[in-house]
Formats: C-alpha cells, sequence, structure tokens
C-alpha cells in the first residue's frame, strides 16, 4: 500500500508478516488462454481489497516500520524483489495485518528460529491465524470460493458499443477508480454491472503523459505528472459517481466522474492543470468550466504560464453591389389566356417579352399599349408575309 508521509513524501509499506491470498497447486495451470486478473481470478484477493479499501483509504493511519526485507536478486529458484519495508498498520487502536489474517483474508509467515526481521505484534497474528482456522473464516472456509466474473471491456470497441446506450440511460452510475493512467484517463470498476471500463473526462484538454507509440516513446506534456498526481490523490481506489456521455473509436468511454460533489473536470481546471475543451459547450457544466478556466489565465498559472493575450480582431465591412434581378409582372392577356411577361430592366414597361404577333397563327391584331413598340421574336413571320410566302412558285415549277 502507499501512504502520505507528513512531509509530503509517497511512501510504498508492505504489512509485516503476513501473505495475501494466492493460486494454489492446480489452480494456476487453468485457462491459459484466458488473460489472468489476479485481484477477480485469485479467491478472497478481491474480498481483502474491498476490506483495505473501505478501512483506509483517504484515512490517518500510524505507521510503525518493523523491518527492511534486503533486495533478492535473480537466482535459481529464488524470485526477484526489489528492497521492501515492512510496517505495522493501526487505525483507531485495530492492527490492520492482525484483522486481515482474522477475517481468512492473509495468512501468517513462518520464519526460522533465528531470523528476528518478523512482525512487533506476530503473537497475536498467529492466535488471530488460530482463530480463523477454527472457525473456518474466508481461505480456511470448506465452503466453495467465491467467483468474481467480472467483463473487462476496456479496448473492446464491439463490447463497449453494446454497452454504451445502457450506461447513457442509467445516468450517474456508481464506480470504483481501479487505475490511473493520466490527469484525465482512468480505469473504472462498476460493481453493479460488474465490469471493467477505461473512462476519459469530458469537456477538458489535459496534459499527456509520457508513453510508448509505435514511433517511439512520447514526451510527458508539461505539468502531466502534477495532474496525474492531483487525480490520484482524489479519486483512486474510491467510490465514484460517473455520467456517460459517448465513447471514441478505440471504445473508451467520455463523461463525467463526481466525488463527494466535486466534478473532477472542474477540479482540474480550477488547478490550473487543464484547459477546457471546446466539446464542453453542449454541456451543462460549461459556464462553471469556463468561469475557473478565467480565473487561471489571468493568473498566468501553471498550463497557462505562457499564455499571451492575442490582440483583437478588426473587422472592415465591405459592400458587395447588388445583382440585377429581372423583374415580373402580373401577366399579358392573349386571347382568352394570361402568360407572365419578363420585363427588360431599364427598359421601363413598355416591351414585355412574348408580347409579339406571332405567338398564335394569325397574331394579336391589337395595337399595341399606348407609347409601345409592337415587336416579335426572332425567326417569327407576320400574317401578311406568311401569306406572300405562300403565293411564290417554287423554283421546281410545282405551284
Amino acid at each position: 500500500m502507499v501512504v502520505k508521509l507528513n512531509s509530503g513524501e509517497y511512501k510504498t509499506i508492505h504489512l509485516s508478516s503476513i501473505r495475501p491470498p494466492r493460486n494454489e497447486g492446480e489452480e494456476k495451470n487453468k485457462d491459459k488462454d484466458k488473460r489472468f486478473r489476479p485481484l477477480y481470478d485469485i479467491p478472497y484477493m478481491f474480498e481483502a481489497r474491498e476490506f483495505l479499501r473501505k478501512k483506509l483509504i483517504g484515512k490517518k493511519v500510524n505507521v510503525t516500520v518493523d523491518y527492511i526485507r534486503a533486495a533478492t536478486g535473480p537466482a535459481e529458484g529464488t524470485p526477484t524483489f526489489a528492497e521492501r519495508t515492512c510496517a505495522t498498520v493501526t487505525i483507531g487502536g485495530i492492527n490492520i495485518a492482525e484483522a486481515l489474517v482474522s477475517k481468512g483474508l492473509a495468512t501468517v509467515i513462518r520464519y526460522r528460529q533465528d531470523d528476528d526481521q518478523r512482525s512487533s505484534h506476530y503473537d497475536e497474528l498467529l492466535a488471530a491465524e488460530a482463530r480463523a482456522i477454527k472457525n473456518g473464516k474466508g481461505l480456511h472456509s470448506k465452503k466453495e470460493v467465491p467467483i468474481h466474473r467480472v467483463a473487462d471491456i476496456s479496448g473492446e470497441t464491439q463490447k463497449a458499443k453494446q454497452f454504451l446506450p445502457f450506461l447513457q440511460r442509467a445516468g450517474r452510475s456508481e464506480a470504483v477508480v481501479e487505475y490511473v493512467f493520466s490527469g484525465s484517463r482512468l480505469k473504472l470498476y462498476l460493481p453493479k454491472e460488474t465490469c471493467l471500463i477505461t473512462f476519459l473526462l469530458a469537456g477538458i484538454e489535459c496534459p499527456r503523459s509520457s508513453r510508448n507509440t509505435p514511433v517511439g516513446t512520447q514526451v510527458a506534456e508539461p505539468f502531466s505528472n502534477e495532474a496525474m498526481l492531483f487525480t490520484k490523490e482524489l479519486v483512486l481506489q474510491r467510490e465514484v459517481e460517473v455520467e456517460v456521455e459517448s465513447m471514441d473509436k478505440a471504445g473508451n468511454f467520455i463523461g463525467w466522474l463526481h466525488i463527494d460533489g466535486v466534478n473532477l473536470s472542474v477540479a482540474l481546471v480550477e488547478n490550473a492543470l487543464s484547459k477546457v475543451h471546446f466539446t464542453a459547450e453542449r454541456s451543462s457544466y460549461y459556464k462553471t468550466l469556463v468561469s475557473a478556466e478565467e480565473g487561471c489565465r489571468q493568473r498566468k498559472e501553471k498550463v497557462w504560464a505562457n499564455y499571451e493575450e492575442k490582440p483583437a480582431e478588426e473587422f472592415v465591412h465591405v459592400s458587395e453591389e447588388k445583382e440585377r434581378v429581372a423583374k415580373y409582372r402580373a401577366g399579358v392577356r392573349h386571347g382568352n389566356h394570361r402568360h407572365p411577361a419578363l420585363l427588360h430592366p431599364g427598359r421601363g414597361d413598355r416591351s414585355p417579352v412574348g408580347e409579339s404577333d406571332g405567338d398564335h397563327e394569325g397574331g394579336d391584331r391589337r395595337p399595341p399599349a399606348s407609347g409601345g413598340v409592337l415587336r416579335r421574336a426572332p425567326g417569327r413571320l407576320l400574317h401578311s408575309q406568311v401569306r406572300r410566302r405562300r403565293m411564290v412558285p417554287s423554283q421546281s415549277g410545282e405551284g
């Protein structure tokens, strides 16, 4: 487990003289093709984790270092371990290691007589284990071991698509933060749905941590480690509520995460560890995000340290010449029919197109309107011309 010292430094410690649940014998060889997940696949490992999480996370504890186990190098038959600090952790007068052993969620390590690197409460641990064996608790139970069927849909695009509508309809769902990849990317366990998902915080643009890519290692952006540490301290291994809005192409869910009434996206922006993303505009949290960002930007804190305000752009109005549009009037009567007439721009109302004496056989013999000029369409003959042409004999001599 990781504890935060009074100095603000983080220290990894191990509980003295106890061993967590582990696979025995044939259990190790089962389901070789299945991805092995110790937390869910080892009997009573999940129960042990939940006991520690609910008892210790976010609480002030007393830590007493009992011994430091030296690192072991790679040798035949000997596993490799880094140096380990082993300690006794108490909270409210309760020895956490003893409580785990008494519930059958851990076993006590046996030592040689000349080995004095052991817990300062070793005898109490042995007594607790004897009670657990007698009462058939946990690992010592004769009952069938609990099985946790947890679906891991992280990165599974097709499964994520099927699961998305369900999470969207659910509104706020309870979750436990299993792991923090970066300031805005987390792995969540949904107990009600018994599944694991990768979750991205909506509405913000957070500095990216270093990661390996096909091209090479991507360098971490400024303040990415600070953002990740902020998120870890606030939500890691804690119970939260999430609102899923959408998902990306990789099968990661996108939404809002709340813990004790705090929106994590807003908290990161307020602490100048993230910027508002344009996709937040359609969210009900947009005004809160913009307000938080404005203060950090003016103070030029962290991600805004190199911010320079852009000068306002000037716009010059350019008037465009209107296109000349042809005008129509109600219509012109020809006999018993009305036809729309197009007026030529600039010619007034005198010469409507289509008002010719060749529109019908025989023409319209009425005089033109007052002040008008009688016109005809090109290639059309007046009635009198048609009659004269019919009287002229053809060159072949036919009449």
